[in-house]
């Protein structure tokens, strides 16, 4: 299992917190192993609701971009990475709340965009950078 983030279930409650200092930024592996990770808690009998949620400056900083400038090539698996997790949260079988806070980058506004409920922080911002790429 990625260290990007950790898991607990209480009383039927599935915690996902993003933990990847300092923004949250995944690089390819980390985001097939969220999407992973959310199709097993989806399918878990013990799970009747999901909670996406990160700590830190804010949610989710989108794609490693330093893994990107190191090996571009990845920009294939990156994307792949990205949509199996948007998939794996609009698909999954429990219900998935994403709670946002700060910044919410690129692959953060696709899971915010993916999952059933959204509940944002006051301080919640959100942004597409790679426009300018």
């Amino acid at each position: 299992m990625s260290n990007a983030f950790k898991v607990e279930i209480n009383q039927g409650i599935a915690e996902l917190v993003l933990a990847k200092p300092p923004v949250n930024a995944l690089d390819s592996d980390e985001w097939l192993a969220l999407a992973a990770r959310i199709d097993e808690l989806g399918a878990d009998p013990e799970v009747r609701v999901l909670i996406v949620r990160a700590e830190g400056r804010g949610f989710c900083a989108g794609v490693d971009i330093k893994e990107l400038d190191a090996h571009p090539e990845r920009i294939v698996k990156v994307n792949a990475g990205n949509y199996a997790t948007f998939k794996a949260i609009h698909r999954c079988q429990v219900p998935v709340i994403v709670a946002v806070h700060g910044f919410v980058l690129g692959g953060g506004i696709g899971m915010t965009g993916a999952a059933d409920i959204v509940v944002a922080s006051r301080c919640a911002t959100f942004a597409l950078p790679e426009v300018d790429r």
